[in-house]
């Protein structure tokens, strides 16, 4: 989703696939982007970019903030999805017989394929499965963790306006 209608908020929700919000400083066009793994391996990222371009966006001018989501700890993939990760080994590990995926990671790689500067990617690093708060509950919504789907699932919002 993108605009550049001042007032207007774009928002993704977000249980566990990170949120990620677009803003070109110099256009004052913003957006917002579900990245689960279908949608980024999906080539999401790209596709959105394309229409940002198309909208006036100089990529150079484009700040990319990725929010909180699952980390390449927690993410657990199965044998079944791998064969979808091709080209992106670098982010796959396997522990104890299991297989995880930092899906941040390939996030971050396909804005710097992009051609974003890594200077202009920022990441809130917490992880909405396992990152506990003070009072030492979840902090976050985790469809994967709490085992619900929708429309049972709680999510987080993250959204982006230009005033």
């Amino acid at each position: 989703i993108l605009t550049k209608d001042r007032g207007v908020a774009v928002a993704v929700t977000f249980a566990d696939c990170p949120p990620v919000l677009l803003f070109d400083r110099k256009k004052r066009i913003v957006g917002a982007i579900h990245c689960s793994y279908q949608t980024v391996l999906d080539d999401i990222i790209d596709k959105t970019l394309l229409v940002a371009m198309d909208g006036g966006v100089c990529l150079s001018d484009l700040l990319v903030i990725i929010g909180p989501g699952i980390c390449g700890g927690c993410y657990e993939i199965g044998e079944n999805v791998l064969h979808r990760y091709k080209g992106y080994g670098e982010f796959i590990s396997r522990r104890d017989g299991r297989i995880f995926a930092d899906l941040k990671g390939i996030i971050i790689r396909k804005f710097i394929d992009s051609n974003i500067s890594r200077k202009n990617v920022f990441i809130y690093p917490k992880c909405t499965f396992c990152e506990t708060g003070i009072n030492g509950q979840p902090a976050y919504f985790s469809a994967r963790r709490d085992k619900k789907r929708p429309p049972e699932v709680e999510a987080g919002l993250a959204a982006i306006c230009m005033t």
